[in-house]
């Protein structure tokens, strides 16, 4: 367009320091670069040329666009030209023209574009426009219509966009709560990121193979999962209101299953002894496991025992728990562990965050005894965020490096909106912090040491047993 413009020494001198403005004619009389292609003039348009004072003390910017943009050499289909106002929306309103001067003088600025080329890349080519609007989220909206433009979107279609009220530059509109949206896409990608190798994928598919639901009369009442042989460890309370202490049997018929995971198809229900293994339970919760013997047929193949993948928990880092949550198919869910310093930070932050529902959690607090100052200071427990509530408990936790750690054991937990399950805090006992179940993993493992009959074999079975019944908690 400059060149285009009849040019005088003695002005060009006289005009040093100074921005040209190429105002046209057609409505809404925008304001043209110096680079803006001759062809998008209308035929007999006339054009007005005036001066400004430059923000640098020189309009060379635009003309260094032109030689770098070289328009002339496309083809004239491929360009299209739209309006925008000079001063933008609430937020950037004195931010949009790189030189304040042109924002007094024009109402409007023309800008052209290449087809194919983003919002972004025409504003920058057209050299006037401030990086504020680069850096800041910003969008054209048309009030008219109120779309909104991106500005990584294609120009094509701002195509001859020129009426009255046309585009202006503004801030995008902040989403509601986006703030806590983008924390909770943090703390969902912290959780899922030690998880997310398919090496460990595979293995804990492999692992979620030993996880079962308890069931009792049919119907489900926790999780468990084969720690050995034909051994289940699960929580006592899951158990509880079937268990007899005297005689130490189950009053009703109990039953597991390994394949639940779908709800459209069969699974194989194996039932478990009436006599109980080991049982601990104390009202402290210090003490919370069954072990109970699967009363398995010969030819039913049962997966592996995850007694062998074994570790110590680790008081930090990601876990991952599997197991049949509500009473549901078989999950799995990536959390992390809270330490034991962070504890009494996360229960706190959970009331503040949830004040509406104080009323609600002050009462669950003493209709259940809940605890919690004793749970601040418990190394025993490991303690975590979960979304696994009723029917988890007995639940296997593995470490990232797919070892079982701890045992999902409970929580305090609430009705929220829509009697959602809403949780403070959940926890997971050390699996092996139990006495009891060491002295069963000690005679076990003497048992499998010696080659002894199998007859003399079942004896000790029930020795051992008989000895473990004589542990009081």
């Amino acid at each position: 367009m400059m060149k285009a413009i009849p040019s005088d020494t003695n002005m060009t001198k006289k005009k040093q320091g100074m921005e040209v403005v190429i105002q046209r004619e057609k409505e809404p009389r925008g304001a043209v670069s110096t680079h803006f292609p001759c062809h998008l003039i209308d035929n007999n348009e006339l054009v007005t040329v005036s001066f400004i004072k430059g923000p640098n003390g020189s309009y060379s910017d635009s003309q260094g666009r032109s030689k770098q943009s070289n328009p002339q050499k496309r083809q004239p289909d491929k360009f299209m030209a739209f309006c925008i106002e000079t001063e933008g929306g609430k937020g950037i309103k004195r931010k949009v023209m790189k030189n304040p001067e042109l924002r007094k003088k024009v109402k409007y600025v023309c800008v052209y574009g290449y087809k194919g080329e983003t919002v972004k890349q025409a504003l920058r080519k057209d050299g006037r426009f401030d990086n504020t609007i680069f850096r800041t989220r910003c969008v054209l909206s048309e009030p008219e219509t109120s779309v909104d433009t991106e500005m990584s979107q294609p120009v094509d279609g701002l195509d001859r966009k020129s009426r009255k009220g046309e585009m202006l530059v503004q801030k995008r509109q902040e989403i509601p709560n986006s703030k806590e949206i983008l924390n909770i896409l943090v703390e969902f990608g912290k959780k899922t990121q030690s998880f997310q190798e398919v090496k460990k994928v595979k293995r804990l598919i492999e692992l979620s193979a030993s996880v079962c639901q308890v069931r009792i009369g049919g119907t489900a009442t926790g999780t468990g999962f084969l720690l050995f042989d034909k051994f289940i460890l699960t929580n006592a309370h899951v158990v509880q209101q079937i268990y007899e202490q005297i005689s130490n049997t189950l009053q009703q018929s109990v039953t597991v299953t390994f394949d639940f995971e779908d709800l459209d198809e069969k699974t194989q229900q194996i039932p478990v002894k009436s006599e109980v293994v080991a049982y601990g339970k104390d009202y402290s919760g210090y003490v919370d496991f069954a072990l109970l013997e699967l009363r398995a047929d010969p030819d039913i193949t049962l997966p592996s025992s995850l007694l062998d993948t074994f570790s110590f928990p680790s008081p930090e880092g990601g876990i991952c728990i599997i197991g049949h949550p509500d009473g549901g198919v078989k999950k799995k869910d990536p959390c992390f562990i809270i330490q034991y310093e962070d504890r009494k930070q996360a229960v706190e932050k959970h009331v503040t965050e949830n004040k509406e529902f104080l009323h609600v959690i002050n009462n669950r607090y003493f209709e259940e005894n809940w605890n919690v100052t004793h749970l601040l200071r418990d190394t025993e427990k490991i303690t975590y965020d979960t979304c696994f509530f009723h029917g988890a408990s007995g639940s296997p936790v593995f470490n990232e490096y797919c070892q079982l750690t701890a045992m999902h054991t409970g929580g305090y937990s609430y009705q929220g909106k829509g009697e959602n399950t809403q949780k403070s805090i959940q926890w997971g006992k050390k699996v092996f912090s139990q006495p009891p179940i060491v002295q069963v993993l000690s005679l076990k493992k003497m048992r499998e040491a010696c080659n002894f009959h199998h007859r003399y074999t079942s004896t000790m079975t029930d020795k051992m047993r008989k000895k473990i019944q004589k542990i009081t908690l």
